[in-house]
């Protein structure tokens, strides 16, 4: 392969790897009907991500994320039963410390290492 072929190849790819995280991020996020809508309208694209990175995509992933929209005033009662009211599972790890305070900046820094050990870097402030 040529200096360029690889180039162009690890850009596909760090392209991918950032299309997919940002899906992830969506998806994580609270179901409202406008996230669910861009999450099904991306399954196209998400599909090609994945195949660039050499994941296997679940054939039926556009389904999967129409039903989902379709479903939205159900999806955001359970997501408001588990991270917002109720707290089943709540959405932040420091939510099951009993002090917080004292323990935040080791918790950045645990963030932070595990951002690095995935090769995430954060970019120069805008």
């Amino acid at each position: 392969m040529s200096e360029r072929t690889d180039a162009t190849t690890s850009l596909d790819e760090d392209a991918a790897r950032a299309f997919l995280f940002a899906v992830m991020a969506v998806a994580f996020g609270y179901p409202s009907e406008e996230n669910l809508m861009r999450l099904a309208s991306s399954a196209a694209d998400l599909e090609q991500a994945l195949r660039t990175l050499g994941l296997e995509s679940p054939g039926s992933l556009p389904e999967v994320l129409e039903d989902a929209a379709a479903r939205h005033f159900d999806l955001q009662g359970l997501y408001n039963r588990l991270f917002v009211t109720g707290l089943a599972a709540p959405i932040s790890e420091t939510a099951y410390e009993l002090d917080k305070s004292a323990r935040r900046a080791a918790e950045l820094a645990d963030v932070q290492g595990f951002y690095r050990a995935f090769g995430l870097r954060i970019g120069a402030p805008v």
